[in-house]
């Protein structure tokens, strides 16, 4: 990997410029960045040294790997505008949600080297799972060098391509829903006479420091919910009203959903 663009860069692709160039996977002025924002290409030229561009495809020439971090609705015209700069020796990497190898060859036009991945929102702070994939066309070189770029902003896991809706579903929307839960805990907190100062802390510390505990030990979670569960106790109450009121079919419905959605962007 001689030159890298990256195509687009709000959160993710700025996370993954980031990694790249402080785990320094490849120098920051053999890296090109584009993007619809002038501000923020003047951000990201000051902050990390790359060159930046307007243009998708005066980038996507001069690289011999190129990164599309933009939203799946935009992914159709973005390669539409580089198709003509892709061939089989350039790597294609696409972090769009749902959209498919067969689906990013056809809007190319061509049978290239790609690879699909799936990081999630952690990787803005180095503890990303990123799910990653490969063409048939991709060398065992760029295969290594693609791992390594996101190995930069946390974990990777390569997997089948058909399990990538679910894992989406899964560690791609996962931290909203972690999010989520973390804001109702706030809420109750404040339902029930604390101060928002007080009930974002005990929710939030509680939040990291319970991910944490269940890295450290290595050990299931249902093993810890168990031991945190006394027979009797406030926590048990807890429970059986989300049992009572089957809190875990309505969220096994909610990621079930984030699935088919992932399945549709697909056109599957």
């Amino acid at each position: 990997m001689k030159r890298l663009s990256i195509i687009g860069c709000g959160n993710m692709g700025e996370a993954i410029l980031k990694g790249i160039v402080s785990k320094r996977i490849v120098s920051a002025k053999n890296i090109s960045v584009s993007d619809t924002d002038s501000s923020k290409l003047q951000r990201i030229k000051k902050v990390y040294g790359v060159e930046v561009s307007f243009t998708n495809s005066a980038i996507t020439k001069s690289a011999d790997t190129i990164i599309v971090a933009v939203k799946p609705q935009d992914i159709s015209a973005v390669l539409a505008d580089i198709s003509g700069c892709l061939d089989k020796n350039k790597l294609l990497i696409s972090v769009a949600a749902g959209i498919t190898i067969k689906r990013i060859n056809s809007l190319v036009g061509k049978d290239i080297p790609v690879v699909r991945v799936m990081p999630n929102m952690p990787a803005l702070v180095n503890m990303g799972f990123s799910c990653i994939t490969f063409s048939k066309k991709v060398s065992e070189d760029s295969s290594i060098a693609a791992k390594n770029i996101f190995g930069s902003i946390g974990e990777v896991e390569e997997v089948k391509e058909k399990d990538l809706d679910a894992l989406t579903a899964i560690s791609g929307s996962g931290p909203a829903y972690f999010f989520y839960f973390t804001e109702l805990l706030m809420k109750c907190g404040i339902d029930l006479g604390l101060s928002s100062k007080t009930a974002k802390n005990a929710a939030m510390k509680t939040a990291i420091g319970s991910a944490q505990l269940l890295k450290a030990l290595g050990q299931d979670p249902q093993a810890l919910r168990k031991k945190v569960t006394s027979k009797g106790g406030t926590t048990e109450a807890a429970f059986n009203v989300f049992r009572k009121k089957r809190l875990g079919e309505i969220f096994a419905s909610g990621v079930k959903a984030a699935k088919k959605r992932s399945k549709e962007l697909s056109g599957g």
